[in-house]
């Protein structure tokens, strides 16, 4: 049989390892410290009892039989209960009872882990962990007298721990059924015989960490999804790339196989000059050749410029007057001399002069 270590609820104030204790075997008690209990029991596990006035407890539900609620419905169903936030409080479902009723046991987080960091100091083994109040027979409601104050559970919602000036004073209130195990007085060793640990909720089955979110598993995740992306991102965008230089060497492939075979590994420039037959250095631009041309002009000075005109089928025509046609050949002459060949397109007698359309070729 495993032995039963009750922590006397004396002790509740100062959690050491001198807390008052009862360590029980069958019928034999032996009252005790804490510390002088674990160094008895050694490496044997032992069945730890704690007081009801650590805990707040209540019956949830009733649910509905064929859905059992989820830990996080459970979770919302506790906080209505409480008075603090629930992430500070340690909570734990129990066994459901006939009309599917959820027993429920919660307690400050703090408080339940220094009751857990004295008992590994002292090197106490747990079997099991539950409360006073809900190790009393489930039959009937009843009421036991132990440590000076009276326990109530059983058939009832409540556990409690009730002084004897409060049982009095709240009796009236309490079930017509409830059955006192024992009276005032009665020694503690023989009261303690009457607790039955069967179907009473253990208190080391906590769902807290189950039902709270999962902060770290859903950071590892956000990470790991984010890294996922990334990495199909960039692999996106190195196909792309990929494909766009596979393309644009294709492309300029395709366009070398239709040049020449003189002009093909040139730039776009290079090839338009090799086209015209030009050379970077005897390009000459439009505003030059019109500039040698007014200096043609001018050296003429009995010549006049009617008009001058610009057509892209046909190019540069300039109407001009002289006093005789040989005036216009010498104009002719000193244009081709500046690398400006004139065409003598059309001339007249007007008045006692000639007049003339020349037309400026576009190549020198």
């Amino acid at each position: 049989m495993t032995k039963a270590l009750y922590l006397h609820p004396d002790g509740i104030a100062d959690m050491n390892h001198h807390w008052p204790a009862v360590l029980a075997a069958g019928e034999v008690t032996e009252r005790l410290s804490l510390a002088q209990a674990a160094s008895r029991l050694g490496n044997e596990p032992v069945r730890v009892i704690l007081a009801v006035e650590l805990f707040s407890c209540w019956q949830t539900g009733p649910w509905p039989k064929r859905h059992r609620p989820s830990l996080q419905a459970l979770g919302y169903a506790v906080e209505e209960q409480l008075a603090a936030p629930l992430d500070s409080m340690y909570w734990v479902a129990g066994p459901y009872d006939a009309q599917f009723k959820c027993a429920v046991r919660a307690c400050d987080a703090a408080t339940f882990a220094a009751i857990l960091g004295v008992l590994r100091e002292v090197g106490v083994h747990i079997a099991s962990l539950q409360l006073d109040a809900d190790l009393l027979p489930v039959q009937q409601p009843c009421a036991l007298w132990l440590f000076d104050r009276w326990l109530l559970g059983g058939a009832m919602d409540v556990r409690l721990a009730l002084s004897a000036a409060d049982f009095d004073a709240l009796k009236d209130g309490l079930p017509a059924a409830l059955v006192r195990l024992n009276g005032v007085g009665e020694p503690d060793a023989a009261a303690i015989g009457r607790l039955r640990p069967s179907g009473a909720p253990e208190l080391l089955a906590s769902p807290t960490r189950s039902w709270r979110w999962p902060i770290k598993a859903l950071a590892l995740t956000v990470v790991g999804l984010l890294s996922v992306e990334c990495a199909l991102n960039w692999n996106g965008a190195w196909q792309y790339r990929r494909d766009a230089a596979l393309i644009d060497a294709r492309t300029a492939e395709h366009l070398d196989s239709l040049l020449p075979a003189a002009l093909r590994g040139q730039s776009i420039l290079q090839q338009l000059r090799a086209l015209q037959g030009q050379s970077p250095a005897n390009v000459q631009t439009l505003a030059q050749r019109l500039q040698t041309l007014g200096d043609a002009l001018l050296g003429a000075s009995d010549l006049k410029v009617r008009r001058i005109e610009y057509r892209a089928d046909e190019g540069w025509k300039i109407h001009v007057s002289a006093p005789a046609m040989g005036d216009i050949e010498r104009l002719r002459e000193r244009a081709v001399v500046q690398r400006l060949p004139l065409l003598l397109l059309s001339a007249s007698q007007e008045a006692g002069r000639t007049m003339a359309v020349l037309q400026l070729e576009e190549r020198p």
